[in-house]
C-alpha cells in the first residue's frame, strides 16, 4: 500500500533521508543516537546538523518548502518518518528522522545504499 500511494517526488526524499551521510545527521538531544535530519535545503542538499549541535535546532533550523514538508507529512502518514513534536503539541518538519518501518521499507525496496553497495 505505501509503494502504490507515493509520488517520486517523495520516493526521492525518502530515499534521501535514508541515505543521509553522517554528517548531516545529529541527536536529538545530548548522549542519543545520531538519527535525525534537518530538512530546510532538501531535496536540493543536506544542511550540515553541527551547525546547530550548541542551539535547538527546532527553534533555528529553517523551514522546508511547502512541497517539501507536504512530502514529508505523507510520509510520515505512511510511518516511514517521524518529525518532531513541539512543547505545543504541534509535530514539526524541520528534524525528521526514519521510523523502523521506514528502514525496512526502504531496504526492501532496495532504496538504501547498502543494500545497491
Amino acid at each position: 500500500e505505501t509503494l502504490k500511494s507515493l509520488t517520486p517526488f517523495e520516493a526521492k526524499l525518502l530515499e534521501m533521508i535514508a541515505n543521509a551521510p553522517g554528517w548531516a545527521k545529529g541527536p536529538l538531544a545530548k548522549d542519543t543516537e545520531p538519527n535525525c535530519l534537518l530538512t530546510a535545503e532538501l531535496p536540493a542538499t543536506y544542511v550540515p546538523y553541527s551547525e546547530f549541535s550548541e542551539s535547538d535546532p527546532n527553534v533555528n533550523a529553517g523551514d522546508p518548502d511547502e512541497k517539501t514538508l507536504f512530502a514529508l507529512q505523507n510520509l510520515q502518514h505512511h510511518g516511514c518518518i517521524s518529525g518532531q513534536l513541539t512543547w505545543s503539541g504541534v509535530t514539526s518538519f524541520k528534524i525528521v528522522n526514519m521510523t523502523s518501518y521506514g528502514e525496512r521499507f526502504v531496504a526492501s525496496c532496495g532504496l538504501d545504499q547498502e543494500a545497491r553497495d
